[in-house]
């Protein structure tokens, strides 16, 4: 979001309409609810969505000499501002002071798990996350993971929810990256057959993409550009149709019966600036295939 308060509540209107007969189980934003710097949002994030820590969510600015501190907050900062106050008493299961949890959707066997990828101990096999990981991955629910930046090495898939002629591997940082070991056990699991994994959802590139972890399709990672798709110098690396007026947020449909992820564009942002529609996709998980 970028702290665009407009968008936001456009946002938020727009799927309360779409959303007549509730069936939407709940709303994540994937990171960067703020802007330049990481600060307490109370004053005007709803308390309806579940949220991510984002590089900016994390972040130190120092106006004197205009430079930012990335992975500045602690973990207990990241906690008190972004989720104790919406989340506490919820559906989601919080770890007190920890900035990562998890939900269960027990009537459909679904967990999604909500890591903080700007942890910087995360990249070790010994730090509280990985462990806290490791230990939610052993269950016969399907998993899906929400985490602000994509895997570095992953290579794009070429679909029309892939950016247009892009070869190259996601953005990201050492200090903002799903990592290593992350893919690496979850790979062990997966051929193992000890583990139903949908993917990762994630933003940090500020362009639409499926990825693709591993090369054989096993492990994808579904990228949603910024919600607001205004001012188009600055977020140069996406190649979506940009206008004040249009929004992009996803609707993500699980089906675990068929192994189905169903993702559908709303908010009018379904067109890139080469005329590829963007409005839906359908991908079997097991089968590794793009079905439509």
């Amino acid at each position: 979001m970028h702290q665009d308060t407009v968008a936001l509540d456009r946002i938020l209107q727009n799927s309360l309409d779409i959303d007549k007969n509730n069936v939407i189980d709940d709303y994540i934003c994937t990171g960067d609810m703020v802007n330049y710097k990481g600060e307490p949002i109370e004053s005007w994030w709803p308390g309806s969505i579940l949220t991510t820590i984002g590089n900016h969510d994390a972040c130190a600015y120092n106006e004197n000499n205009q430079t930012y501190t990335w992975s500045a907050l602690s973990m207990q900062d990241k906690y008190d501002y972004y989720i104790k106050p919406f989340l506490e008493g919820g559906s989601a299961v919080l770890t007190t002071n920890k900035s990562y949890y998890y939900v269960d959707y027990s009537a459909k066997k679904i967990r999604l798990i909500v890591l903080d990828c700007t942890d910087p101990t995360f990249a070790s096999t010994d730090s509280d996350q990985y462990q806290w990981l490791n230990n939610l991955l052993n269950t016969n629910y399907h998993i899906l993971i929400a985490t602000h930046a994509p895997y570095s090495a992953a290579v794009p898939v070429d679909c029309a929810f892939s950016k247009y002629g892009e070869a190259s591997s996601p953005s990201t940082s050492t200090d903002c990256d799903i990592p290593q070991i992350v893919v690496s056990r979850i790979n062990t699991l997966i051929r193992q057959n000890n583990i139903n994994f949908i993917g990762y959802i994630a933003s940090h590139t500020h362009q639409d993409g499926i990825w693709d972890c591993t090369g054989n399709g096993s492990q994808l990672i579904y990228t949603v550009t910024c919600a607001c798709t205004s001012e188009p110098s600055r977020w140069d690396s996406s190649d979506q149709y940009r206008d004040e007026t249009l929004d992009a947020y996803n609707i993500i449909t699980i089906d675990t019966n068929k192994n189905l992820i169903k993702i559908v564009r709303c908010g009018g942002a379904d067109v890139d600036c080469y005329l590829r529609k963007r409005e839906s996709i359908c991908i079997n998980y097991k089968t590794k295939t793009i079905v439509s």
